[in-house]
């Protein structure tokens, strides 16, 4: 179920979805793997296919599994979201607030519930619960990349970096790829279609697209490793 995520996740959205299809009538992970391809879906606005998906599950989740519970309940949260009924959205996932399951579900729960206290316009909670999101977050980077939390730390040093026009003058003259072979930035709102734009030019043989991952970032400290001045 977790590769199927992944390669959704790595824009090989179909081959996933057929992996959770198959998986669906597997004893141990059938039910999660029905609440990702319903989530799948939704994500790529198939919604009609979203809630058909949906209406497979179980009555109920087992009490042991909390963390089939929180996403499920999530699922759940969205697709009333959908339907504009907010308020039955927000109290099935303060529900699984006191939930155990893994870290990255629950803050992402805490996320879609500050989304949803901004919809329903209650602001303090919707503060309250980014900041607790947030602080989830910090606790996991501070296990996994401590060194971003140092004082030091330039997460993304090219946004302190200034080109004068005095810089601009003496860089070397270089001819750039033309336009078949160079980059294009697409920008977009969140929530509003960059996902199934993505995967609609990743379909053309001739393009590769990616999402928004600091590859830019990557490419400049790698040429700095190498003792290159950018």
């Amino acid at each position: 179920v977790d590769l199927a995520s992944e390669l959704i996740r790595l824009g090989q959205g179909q081959s996933g979805q057929d992996m959770l299809r198959a998986l669906r009538s597997d004893p141990t992970g059938g039910q999660l793997a029905t609440i990702r391809l319903a989530a799948a879906q939704e994500r790529l606005n198939d919604l009609d296919a979203a809630r058909e998906t949906a209406v497979l599950l179980p009555p109920s989740v087992g009490e042991d599994d909390e963390s089939v519970r929180i996403e499920r309940a999530m699922l759940e949260a969205t697709l009333l979201e959908h339907a504009g009924e907010i308020a039955r959205a927000r109290e099935l996932l303060e529900a699984t607030l006191d939930c155990a399951g893994p870290r990255s579900t629950r803050i992402a729960a805490l996320f879609q519930l500050a989304k949803l206290c901004d919809k329903a316009g209650d602001a303090r909670a919707c503060l309250d619960y980014l900041a607790r999101a947030h602080t989830a977050q910090e606790d996991v980077a501070r296990q996994l990349v401590p060194e971003l939390l140092r004082p030091e730390s330039v997460p993304l040093g090219i946004v302190d970096t200034r080109v004068s026009p005095a810089d601009y003058q003496g860089w070397k003259s270089c001819n750039a790829p033309d336009a078949t072979h160079s980059p294009i930035f697409v920008l977009g709102f969140p929530r509003s279609g960059t996902t199934m734009l993505e995967q609609m030019l990743d379909a053309h043989p001739s393009l590769k697209s990616m999402d928004e991952q600091a590859f830019v970032q990557r490419v400049i400290e790698r040429m700095q490793s190498f003792g290159l001045r950018y």
